[in-house]
């Protein structure tokens, strides 16, 4: 029974990387079908890991069970320790001649709503990052 779950686990891991990286070309072809005016456009399956990530990160209940099913993970903290060994992989090159990488995240929350504490911690300490409040209805 457990190699069966660990085996189902590693296809749906397979299928999760798919996934992100089938949103990546897809994004990439409309913006090149639109004519967009940038000369380099970059988009990453790690950043959709990352919203992912976080989702499941401030998910309950029914939503939390399946993000974690579909992430493969067992747990929260399961899923939070992937990201940051993930994370470290992806930065750790610098200064041996591989490419240097940086890993940027952003978490944007519409003005009138509050995260809970615990999960802004979370998001500070694993995703570096700090919850922007912003007036989406607001006209720039």
């Amino acid at each position: 029974m457990q190699i069966q779950k660990q085996e189902n686990m590693k296809r749906q891991q397979e299928q999760k990387k798919d996934f992100c990286a089938q949103v990546t070309v897809q994004l990439m072809l409309k913006e090149i079908q639109k004519g967009s005016n940038a000369e380099n456009i970059v988009l990453s399956p790690l950043s959709y890991t990352a919203v992912l990530n976080m989702t499941a990160a401030g998910a309950t209940g029914p939503t939390l069970k399946q993000m974690l099913e579909y992430l493969a993970v067992d747990s929260i903290d399961d899923l939070n320790s992937k990201f940051l060994a993930m994370a470290a992989i992806a930065t750790s090159n610098k200064g041996d001649g591989g490419p240097d990488v940086c890993f940027l995240s952003a978490l944007w929350l519409k003005e009138t709503l509050r995260l809970k504490k615990s999960y802004q911690e979370l998001v500070k300490n694993v995703y570096k990052t700090t919850a922007k409040y912003v007036d989406f209805g607001r006209k720039i």
